[in-house]
């Protein structure tokens, strides 16, 4: 069935590259070209003074400083420790890798900046309107920045983001990582949409996936 209109989409990655899953959905959405027309990439990089706030979100008083770095040590150290073992399994060696962009791929460079108080981040005025001028349909974020506000009323149909976990039960981050904690027997996932004026974001889809014994390989 050939489609009356093709949806122009947009997608919103990370600035350094793309993940082998994150390549393998784009390419899902190319294989449907009755249904869309070649995505545009928008590669999406925080300006530095976003990178310090968004980072190290603050907290008040030394003691409390001290353990909020320390977690993120050692969750990144969990982080290392799994890929690398993952890695040793022959059909998951490149796991944790990042691929370049394809170079066949319109590709819009965007760049965002502190936003709220709920430490999520904004496009700059430059980027909103170089988005905002290519006439989307639809904005899908694939990156691992929460976007505020100003995403919104640069696509037709809004914004399409998934949240890595249950909205109604787990909402902290790191995500996949409290349903391995708790030992959790599901880890769900919640595909949601943000239009402009709504309130609140629309649910979508909800789902869950048996909870994996490695963080990593919950995400």
């Amino acid at each position: 069935m050939t489609l009356k209109k093709k949806f122009k989409l947009g997608v919103l990655v990370d600035d350094n590259g793309l993940t082998p899953d994150q390549l393998a959905f784009l390419n899902l959405i190319l294989a449907e070209h009755e249904i869309f027309y070649h995505p545009l990439l928008i590669r999406v990089k925080p300006a530095r003074a976003a990178q310090v706030k968004y980072f190290q979100a603050p907290v008040p008083g030394h003691f409390q400083a001290l353990k909020l770095t320390l977690g993120r040590l050692i969750l990144e150290m969990i982080r290392k420790l799994e890929i690398s073992k993952i890695q040793r399994i022959p059909k998951y060696s490149d796991y944790g890798t990042i691929k370049a962009f394809p170079e066949q791929w319109e590709i819009l460079a965007a760049e965002v900046q502190a936003g709220d108080a709920n430490n999520r981040l904004t496009f700059t005025q430059e980027s909103r309107s170089a988005i905002a001028g290519m006439n989307l349909d639809l904005l899908l974020n694939l990156t691992s920045i929460h976007m505020n506000d100003s995403a919104q009323g640069l696509s037709r149909l809004g914004l399409m983001y998934c949240h890595y976990g249950d909205n109604r039960s787990f909402r902290g981050d790191p995500m996949g990582f409290w349903e391995v904690y708790l030992d959790s027997p599901a880890s769900g996932f919640t595909i949601q949409l943000q239009e402009e004026g709504a309130a609140a974001s629309t649910v979508l889809y909800r789902g869950n996936i048996s909870t994996e014994p490695y963080w990593i390989f919950n995400l």
